[in-house]
This record gives C-alpha cells, sequence and structure tokens, in this order.
C-alpha cells in the first residue's frame, strides 16, 4: 500500500491542511501586527520631517518631535516583540494540532489497511511509499508485488478526495 498517497487523499487530511494554512494566515491580521505597521509608518513619516533638508520645523518643535519619535520607538518595538511571541506560540500549538490530527488519521488508517489485509489473509504488507531514516524505500524489492492502495482508496470512499480534485 502506498500510504502516503492515501494519507494526502483523504478528505479529513485536505480539510485539516487547509485549516492549517488559514490558521496560519490568520496571524498576520492579528491586531499587534496590524498595530506595529501601523506605528512603522507613522514613524517614516516622521524620520521624514526631521531628517528634511532644510528643516521644515523650528528648533523647538524639531525637540519635541524627536522625543516623540523615541517614545513612539520603542512603543513599537515593544508591540513588535509582544507579536512575535505570540506567533511563536501559536505557531507552535498550530504544528501541535497538525501533528496530533495527523497521528490521528494515520492510526485510523494503519487499522483499516490491517483490517484489509487480514481479510485477504497476507501475511506481510509493506507501506512501498515509506522511507527509511537513510531516505531508502523501505521495500527495495518485490516481485510482483500485490498493491492494495486502490482498494483501500475504494473502501475508504467519499473520505478521500477524487484525483481530479487535486489536480493543480
Amino acid at each position: 500500500v502506498r500510504v502516503a498517497e492515501v494519507y494526502r487523499k483523504l478528505v479529513a487530511t485536505v480539510e485539516a491542511e487547509k485549516a492549517f494554512e488559514e490558521a496560519a494566515t490568520a496571524v498576520q491580521k492579528d491586531k499587534r501586527w496590524i498595530g506595529y505597521q501601523e506605528m512603522e509608518a507613522d514613524l517614516a513619516n516622521r524620520r521624514k520631517v526631521l531628517q528634511a533638508k532644510p528643516a521644515i520645523v523650528d528648533e523647538t518643535t524639531k525637540k519635541r518631535l524627536e522625543q516623540e519619535y523615541v517614545v513612539k520607538a520603542q512603543a513599537a518595538k515593544s508591540l513588535l516583540e509582544e507579536f512575535e511571541l505570540f506567533r511563536q506560540k501559536r505557531r507552535e500549538e498550530l504544528t501541535r494540532e497538525r501533528v496530533t490530527g495527523s497521528r490521528k488519521r494515520l492510526d485510523e488508517l494503519r487499522a483499516l489497511v490491517e483490517k484489509i489485509a487480514a481479510d485477504q489473509g497476507y501475511d506481510l504488507l509493506l507501506d512501498s511509499s515509506g522511507y527509511s531514516n537513510t531516505g531508502v524505500p523501505v521495500m527495495l524489492y518485490a516481485k510482483n508485488p500485490a498493491d492494495l492502495t486502490g482498494q483501500v482508496l475504494e473502501v475508504l470512499g467519499s473520505a478521500v478526495v477524487k484525483d481530479e480534485e487535486t489536480a493543480p
């Protein structure tokens, strides 16, 4: 059985990956990130005023603007640090959810494959899409191997995405 192929075609896998991508994208819409970007735009405008040649503000106004700039720059830095911490924690959380869901789907798939193999009287069944820790396929040789991938996909029925639905 090519477990990797079946796993990729599971509707639950496709939906989980879509949800993961949406959640990861949503992080960039967080109010801290948006606030930081707004602060950075404001700071860029203030830099232009402060660095203008010839000066477009008097010396007293310039000193006040410089002080405001320092305060705003520190606030922007703090907000960025807060966002980075949030993003890191959220990414860890999403990764943990992804791994947990993946393990659950793989366990269910393994149970189904074991049942099909037992029902058909096989003594041994290998994942022909699997690789060892050295990157070498687990199955190195098989003379006329019986491939149950099609049968596994058939038993799963509507729980898998059809090939035409996954084509780019």
